[in-house]
């Protein structure tokens, strides 16, 4: 019955069906766009005014544009910029990004099959 034990490298279904849905998850995460607003300039502190920029990724800000759009913190609107600016790119949070992603699904890799092993012993 030696030659029944399986290699180490080799996922169970359950394992890769959970691996499926979080890489999903990490996906949707990096791939959303986000605004997210921030008080800036000496004219925002006089009037209370939030400036608006976007961002995709996660947790790193990978792509990031200010959109010069600033908002009264009611949520109306204060200034809608005309100009465009330009979208910035940061492959170091790519890599960041990526080096999440991967570490995350390993870990979670490691501990469904842990988790199976020892309840596949304990119940024999």
């Amino acid at each position: 019955m030696t030659g029944n034990k399986r290699p180490i490298w080799q996922l169970h279904l359950s394992t890769a069906l959970i691996l499926a849905f979080i890489s999903g998850g990490l996906l949707w995460a990096n791939l959303t766009e986000y605004r997210y607003w921030w008080i800036g300039g000496e004219e925002a502190y006089e009037f209370d005014v939030l400036q608006e920029s976007r961002a995709m990724g996660w947790p790193c800000a990978v792509r990031y544009q200010f959109t010069g759009n600033a908002h009264h913190q009611d949520g109306k609107p204060y200034l809608q910029s005309r100009t465009v600016f330009p979208v910035e790119f940061s492959p170091a949070a790519a890599v960041i990004n990526a080096t999440v992603a991967v570490l995350a699904l390993l870990a979670l890799a490691i501990a469904c099959e842990f988790y199976i092993r020892v309840r596949r012993v304990l119940v024999e």
